[in-house]
């Protein structure tokens, strides 16, 4: 029998293959288009926690028009923080869609980041308003900044971002950080509610919450709202009050109610992430709609990145060949 050999991926490989934005996009957006056509199996990601606070996640997905199969083996530990730790990490492995041999054993903790932060930007390409300049964020880590570099990326337009911590320090670093990446006012509030009032689009990155803090008096005509921790940040109120409600997987977000989020309820489904993605349902109508799009997260879209990081790899002779 033949010997197999897979290509073993590290983060510093990956850095080396200089991946745009552009790329990252991209591959979001083919994986979210196929999610949106149907043509994938993406069941909604089982986890398992050592902690009260924590999770690993796993999360399987084939896409069948792209014949990308695989799976991500994700963490999320924010005690790690005391640690000096990565709060994510992740490992992925890529298939062969016809034998199912494994092809590639990539680090997926960059790759997670990014690709988070760039379907929150497709989404609000489609959902924002076309004149949206303030970014209000609340949770000033790794999304929160991540974030604003991929929204600034594919809405230029962005003049301004508020941002809330309820650590000033992690403020201070936003502060500092993205001041030197992004040509944008960076400006610090002391309130959540200073964070989304006048907010054309609000962003919240945060742990779970003890109770949502995102009320809906606070928003304001015509915003978007991204929520990256499912449902938590954001009362009731807020999420059934506005005129349409995205989501990237229902099943997904069933799950989700299951282990405590959406205490209220999920509000009607005006579309999922993937159908807006691939022009099927529309996304923003008009400049007066509230609109929040939750993205929690697919394993298609790691997949889609996996594979086209290891295909890239390949083309450059990046990696490093292993045994299985």
């Amino acid at each position: 029998m033949e010997k197999l050999e897979f290509l073993y991926l590290s983060e510093e490989d990956i850095l080396g293959l200089n991946i745009s934005w552009e790329e990252v996009f991209g591959s979001v957006e083919k994986a979210l288009k196929e999610h949106g056509e149907k043509t994938v199996e993406n069941p909604p990601k089982p986890g398992v926690h050592s902690l009260s606070n924590s999770f690993i996640h796993a999360m399987p997905a084939y896409l069948e028009q792209m014949q990308a199969i695989g799976l991500k083996w994700v963490s999320g530990y924010p005690p790690n923080r005391e640690k000096n730790l990565p709060v994510i990490n992740g490992l992925q492995i890529i298939n062969c869609a016809q034998t199912g041999v494994p092809l590639a054993v990539m680090n997926a903790t960059w790759t997670t980041t990014v690709r988070t932060a760039a379907v929150s930007a497709v989404t609000a390409m489609r959902c924002a308003r076309k004149d949206s300049e303030v970014v209000g964020i609340i949770g000033a880590g790794v999304q929160g900044r991540i974030n604003i570099i991929a929204l600034k990326k594919i809405l230029p337009q962005i003049k301004k971002c508020k941002v809330y911590d309820i650590f000033p320090a992690a403020s201070d670093g936003f502060r500092e950080e993205i001041s030197k990446k992004l040509d944008i006012e960076i400006e610090i509030v002391s309130s959540p509610e200073e964070a989304v009032r006048n907010s054309d689009i609000v962003i919240t990155a945060t742990q779970k919450l003890p109770e949502p803090i995102v009320k809906y008096e606070w928003l304001k005509e015509g915003v978007l709202g991204l929520p990256l921790e499912s449902s938590r940040a954001w009362t009731n109120e807020a999420l059934f009050g506005v005129d349409k409600f995205i989501n990237d997987d229902l099943e997904q977000a069933k799950l989700y109610q299951s282990q405590g989020a959406f205490s209220g309820g999920i509000p009607e489904l005006h579309a999922e992430t993937g159908e807006v993605i691939a022009g099927l349902k529309a996304g923003r109508e008009n400049d007066t709609e509230k609109i929040i799009a939750m993205n929690i997260g697919l394993a298609c879209e790691d997949i889609s990145f996996g594979k086209y990081i290891y295909e890239k790899a390949m083309e450059k002779g990046v990696g490093s060949k292993l045994q299985l």
